[in-house]
């Protein structure tokens, strides 16, 4: 029998529990406690046919030598789904989504979420979170005694990818590549993989089972499957046979409002797993800094390129494949451009269990000028152009059409064009993309990360969206500054990216206007914030945002004066991590070796 490792325990102004680790085969240690709030589709806990069967996630809890569900008083009590824990439909929402989303047969198991599966969840108190109220929000941590959860003393901060020294990379790419094994990082939650059961279902009672769920997945596996499930499209097939365009897209994590409050919930999902994973209560994700001319082309050139080339990912991510791969590209697989095609979608296209893993299925970049309809990054210039002329989060019609430079929403998510600059003319279904910002990062790396739904099988995801996150973040200082920093809108918009709406699929229930808040008070900080104190200039080339073998198309956006973004000089540095990276992992190190001795 394998005795445990002990890791070496973390300050104790964190009050973070000491974890015992489990020594497995692959070469890296997995802590076994839970430690934040993080939460997603379906706990594990309430997939089995009874709880299925009357609708029903409130686990028992054993506090004070006795069970109770959700924990009881002063920790939780089990409710019933109403109104007021989510979006309340009004007049003014696009009808014809509404019909498609309501029809069992189109959107089977998404909408309202989670009425279709479960009635009756645990409603925390106080700072308590979690499925079962045994966590802390973001933010906080508990005391000694695990009474309580107070406020986190100093935020972690995340930091820039290039200013982490040979050490650190290594051991962030080491815990993120580990957890995408089910044996040492099997998820705390299952997903759904069939949607047949719920038309034989009512609204008072249900006819799904464990049959029906995904149990056994690693937690990467499930974060990729997250971003799918949310983002997959729904709709009926047009008249027209074998067309890949359908008369309603419902996108849940993009294309609205919800894009941002929707990924900064999600890659702090992530961070909290691979915390209780690695042991670390301090472990955060770094960022990707693509608005820097030092370092933003290079990444790919001349650094590690995060495991990476121009065309495939290796190294710690050599085994990393496209979750859902033959779920969401179109058969046969043998196509030379399969890779190039839209993904199957509406009825039918929930990935089944024989999906989620494809040898083949390699994750792959086609990076920069390989591209077809993008060549440089974003630069300062055009956070510049935004800072200049945001007033609001988000104005109607609240979707890809926005081009307003007023709104910040669709000026990150990519939709507004830049004054003078030129891009692509295309046809695609998503023309209103032109791209910029975030959706051109998105397109520039290409491959994997060029699909909306399986975007995260690409590891470079989430140090784009931390960026991203930390561009939101300096955009919602300036709104602060405004005086109008708040979600809009609070209805009109898809369902899913109102106000009060709940994002899909996150479980328990999280509605956009609670991440509409600084990082702080989620217990985390960026290491600095583009303060931008004059007027970047832009390289000649990049006027053009176009390839050379593409038509170009010039945008002339509406006339807007510009003006100064006039804010104070914005260079929140925040405290570094309570304790060496390095030191940690030499710990751990030194503690496995002295423990594979006593075995000699």
């Amino acid at each position: 029998m394998q005795s445990p490792v002990e890791i070496v325990p973390l300050p104790a102004s964190e009050n973070v529990p000491r974890c015992r680790l489990l020594l497995h085969y692959l070469p890296w240690l997995v802590a076994l406690c839970l430690q934040s709030g993080a939460f997603g589709q379906f706990p594990l806990a309430c997939i089995n046919n009874d709880d299925l069967r009357n609708q029903k996630c409130c686990p028992s809890v054993p506090v004070g030598g006795s069970n109770m569900e959700c924990g009881g008083p002063g920790r939780g009590a089990c409710v019933r789904i109403t109104d007021s824990h989510c979006h309340v439909e009004t007049s003014d929402e696009p009808a014809d989504v509404l019909a498609y989303l309501k029809n069992p047969v189109s959107e089977p198991s998404r909408y309202p979420w989670p009425n279709r599966v479960f009635t009756q969840i645990c409603e925390c108190e106080g700072n308590w979170a979690g499925y079962d109220c045994t966590e802390c929000k973001f933010g906080y941590v508990k005391t000694a005694d695990e009474s309580v959860c107070v406020k986190r003393k100093t935020p972690l901060v995340r930091r820039n990818y290039l200013t982490l020294n040979g050490d650190e990379r290594n051991y962030f790419k080491q815990v993120l590549a580990g957890s995408s094994s089910r044996l040492s990082s099997p998820s705390r939650f299952g997903v759904l993989i069939s949607e047949e059961n719920f038309s034989k279902s009512s609204r008072t009672t249900s006819n799904l089972s464990q049959a029906d769920f995904k149990r056994d997945l690693s937690v990467y596996e499930f974060m990729i499957w997250l971003h799918y499930y949310a983002a997959k499209d729904t709709g009926a097939p047009t008249a027209t046979e074998n067309s890949s365009l359908y008369n309603v897209s419902v996108d849940f994590a993009h294309f609205g409002p919800a894009l941002l409050t929707w990924h900064r919930y999600y890659q702090l999902l992530l961070e909290s797993e691979l915390q209780r994973l690695s042991g670390n209560s301090s472990f955060t994700v770094p960022y990707w800094d693509w608005l820097d001319h030092q370092s933003r082309d290079c990444l790919f050139d001349e650094f590690d390129i995060f495991d990476g080339n121009r065309t495939d990912i290796g190294g710690a991510f050599d085994s990393f494949r496209i979750t859902c791969f033959n779920s969401v590209y179109a058969e046969p697989t043998t196509e030379p451009n399969v890779l190039l095609r839209l993904p199957r979608r509406g009825p039918g296209s929930l990935c089944p269990e024989a999906h989620f893993y494809n040898e083949a299925a390699r994750v792959f970049r086609n990076y920069g000028p390989n591209a077809r309809r993008c060549q440089w990054l974003p630069s300062e210039r055009d956070l510049w152009d935004i800072l200049s002329r945001i007033t609001v989060y988000d104005i109607a019609p609240f979707n890809l059409r926005v081009r307003d430079p007023s709104s910040l929403r669709a000026a990150i998510e990519g939709t507004v064009p830049f004054p003078g600059k030129s891009y692509c003319a295309t046809k695609t279904p998503r023309a209103g993309l032109l791209p910029e910002m975030h959706s051109l990062v998105h397109v520039y790396v290409g491959g994997s990360m060029a699909n909306d739904l399986i975007s995260p099988s690409d590891p470079i995801f989430f140090l784009h969206h931390a960026m991203t996150d930390r561009v939101f973040e300096r955009l919602m200082v300036r709104l602060r500054e405004l005086g109008n920093l708040h979600f809009r809108p609070e209805h009109g918009a898809s369902p899913g990216h109102n106000s009060n709406d709940c994002m899909i699929p996150f479980f328990p229930l999280q509605r956009n206007k609670d991440m509409m808040k600084l990082s702080e008070d989620f217990g985390y900080a960026y290491d600095s914030l583009p303060s931008l104190k004059t007027k970047p200039g832009r390289a000649a080339k990049e006027w053009d945002q176009c390839a050379p073998h593409n038509p170009t198309v010039i945008y002339h956006p509406l006339p807007t004066a510009e003006s100064s973004p006039a804010v104070t000089s914005v260079n929140a540095t925040s405290p570094h991590l309570h304790h060496s990276l390095y030191q940690r992992i030499t710990a751990m190190l030194s503690s496995l070796v002295t423990y594979l001795q006593t075995l000699l």
